[in-house]
């Protein structure tokens, strides 16, 4: 059996020590395209710079986070983010732009954090609560379950 060396520069050739180059997960994964210029979102974006300059004007909070993101109305006077799971989408989308732009050690990083988590139990809370209001636990002494 004839196994040969096999590597980019051609078969039975082997690189040259040092000469491999380290390439980024994110490129192999063919992700490095999704950083363009050009934002696929138009709405985020202007919800984005809203709330940048909101939050350069005052020292946020989680819970002021969160009223802000309930008030916020659009350039159509529509409150996109009124539920939570928007909410949960709106502060995970704002937190991947800041760390693009180098802002995850802020303060302000972190308290939009800690406003993503209190979002998220919140978020936990009403669809546990939903779900036990719209599909109760089936016991043998349900109401449903007797006949009379």
């Amino acid at each position: 059996m004839n196994i040969d060396n096999y590597s980019l520069a051609g078969p039975g050739q082997a690189p040259h020590r040092g000469a491999e180059t380290i390439v980024p997960l994110d490129q192999r994964m063919g992700l490095q395209g999704a950083e363009t210029s050009v934002d696929p979102d138009p709405e985020f974006a202007q919800f984005y710079g809203a709330f940048m300059e909101w939050i350069a004007s005052t020292a946020p909070s989680p819970g002021s986070i969160q009223r802000y993101l309930k008030q916020y109305a659009n350039a159509g006077g529509e409150l996109p983010y009124k539920t939570t799971q928007k909410q949960m989408d709106a502060l995970t989308q704002v937190m991947v732009r800041m760390k693009e732009q180098g802002l995850e050690e802020s303060e302000t990083y972190k308290e939009i954090r800690a406003a993503l988590v209190s979002v998220s139990s919140a978020n936990m809370f009403v669809k546990e609560f939903m779900q036990e209001v719209f599909k109760p636990s089936e016991d043998e002494d349900s109401r449903e379950n007797v006949s009379w």
